[in-house]
């Protein structure tokens, strides 16, 4: 099954606690293959949850894909961040340019979504059309510090 992730920027997350974050994500991801079994990767590739989501799957030997909404989104991150992205495109499985959060949406079966509780921005829409199109929805709420 196709397994996208939505989340937020490494800069969005101050005030949470990462490490704990990405814990809970990788707890996910195992509740989720238990149950639906293999999974497959759709990210769009921003800082923060998009990178760790899939720095999580390589660590456990599966696949994905890179859905790359703009080529200055590098622009958007840190220096080291931008490196480690370009490690994981060129690792991925299929590399989708000029794409946005709406086709990873239609394309997955199953969202992981890192949600914060705020009703605005790309993460909140992605949520919202996840549940529109009857996805199956795991939420993974971050902890504060």
């Amino acid at each position: 099954m196709k397994l996208m992730v939505t989340g937020h920027r490494v800069e969005k997350l101050e005030g949470y606690s990462i490490p704990q974050l990405r814990v809970d994500m990788a707890s996910a991801i195992d509740e989720l293959t238990i149950q639906y079994g293999w999974l497959y990767g759709l990210s769009g590739m921003a800082s923060g949850v998009d990178l760790w989501f899939l720095d999580i799957l390589r660590n456990k030997g599966m696949t994905y894909a890179c859905y790359i909404p703009f080529e200055e989104q590098t622009d958007y991150m840190s220096t080291e961040d931008a490196i480690h992205r370009q490690e994981l495109i060129d690792a991925a499985d299929r590399v989708y340019r000029k794409t946005r959060n709406i086709r990873m949406v239609e394309d997955c079966d199953i969202a992981l979504i890192v949600y914060d509780g705020v009703d605005k921005g790309g993460t909140w829409r992605a949520m919202q059309k996840a549940q529109t199109l009857n996805k199956i929805c795991k939420l993974v709420i971050p902890r504060r510090i």
